[in-house]
């Protein structure tokens, strides 16, 4: 069994190697497929199932998560378009089904595919598409079946939303909805006050940030007695961050550095989850913003390179770079990292 925290892939490039194999022989069989995409979903490895994914929805065209899937690659390489129409494809066969089959809920794939569709258009600068999903998702009465996706979507999108834009009034204003069993996606939960902490620290309520800080504290305690390591460590992570901010707000530049150092080497230590298109907000993309605020931008360039690497393309990583690279006399750079900004903002 593959570990999250097994960088080499050794498992995944076995398993791979088989399901490549009967790929050959089988190249309809949507089975073999959709794990061979799963085997890839690494960044280092995804490339090598780019034809599977391009393939994966035209072997099964009706099917929400055949149709879904492909997008686990193409966030992996940055490629927003292809996330975008593969998702949205995705969320309508799953809105079909559910109408046939429970009217009056909403398709947890559907919900699955609007946080990949929100992470992209936000990789877009295509905010107002965002807000109607926003709106949409906080509209929910029911979900058609009781499933992880449904609630890590609920939770993320709205703190996607807040997050990505810098809207830290908005972050801090979140609130955690009564009526949905957070009880049993603790590591869900988590995400709305990991952003309520990043919008009240980055406001300037320290104070305030620290109490979402505590309820990270409690949840990270909940999934370690419920043995549920890998999140454990996920909530750990948003923990130490959301902690190097209220540092960074209360003067302690030293603090901060060191703890948001430590976060991203946590967070750098594991692999996302397949339930997510990527972290509400990479830790080493904060570090490099830590950085340019306490005026170190030759580091806070190599930080955002590094998360680059793991998280390709997105938009504030990209606009951090060149801001770093211009502040620290890297014209060509800052002029590479510019362009690459514009591309994604002018391709709408």
């Amino acid at each position: 069994m593959s570990l999250p925290t097994d960088k080499t892939y050794t498992y995944q490039k076995k398993a791979a190697a088989i399901f490549n194999s009967l790929l050959a022989k089988h190249p309809d069989h949507p089975g073999i497929t959709h794990y061979l995409i799963h085997s890839f979903d690494y960044p280092s490895l995804a490339p090598l199932a780019l034809n599977a994914a391009y393939a994966y929805a035209k072997i099964a065209p009706s099917a929400p998560h055949a149709l879904h899937m492909p997008s686990h690659i193409f966030v992996r390489l940055g490629m927003w378009d292809e996330t975008i129409d593969s998702n949205i494809r995705s969320a309508d066969a799953a809105k079909a089904h559910a109408a046939d089959l429970h009217p009056g809920t909403m398709a947890f794939n559907s919900l699955h595919a609007y946080d990949y569709l929100t992470y992209a258009y936000l990789q877009r600068g295509e905010d107002e598409k965002v807000r109607k999903l926003v709106d949409e998702v906080s509209g929910i009465k029911a979900v058609d079946t009781e499933n992880f996706a449904a609630y890590y979507a609920i939770a993320a999108i709205p703190a996607r939303y807040a997050v990505e834009r810098h809207r830290w009034d908005d972050a801090a204003a979140l609130t955690v909805r009564p009526d949905l069993p957070w009880d049993r996606y603790a590591y869900a939960e988590a995400m709305t006050y990991f952003a309520r902490a990043l919008g009240a620290a980055r406001g300037g309520n320290p104070s305030r940030a620290r109490t979402d800080v505590e309820h990270l504290a409690a949840l990270h305690q909940k999934l370690l007695d419920q043995h549920n390591q890998y999140w454990a460590d996920q909530v750990d992570v948003q923990r130490r961050a959301s902690e190097a901010w209220i540092a960074f707000a209360e003067g302690h530049r030293d603090e901060a550095l060191t703890g948001m150092r430590a976060a991203a080497d946590l967070e750098d230590s594991m692999d996302k989850s397949p339930v997510t298109p990527g972290a509400i907000v990479p830790v080493r993309e904060m570090l490099g913003e830590l950085l340019l605020e306490t005026n170190h931008p030759e580091e806070a360039l190599s930080e955002y390179e590094k998360s680059l690497t793991d998280s390709p393309n997105r938009l504030n990583a990209l606009t951090g770079a060149a801001r770093a690279a211009q502040l620290a006399s890297d014209r060509t750079k800052a002029a590479s990292y510019y362009g690459r900004v514009a591309g994604l903002l002018g391709n709408r």
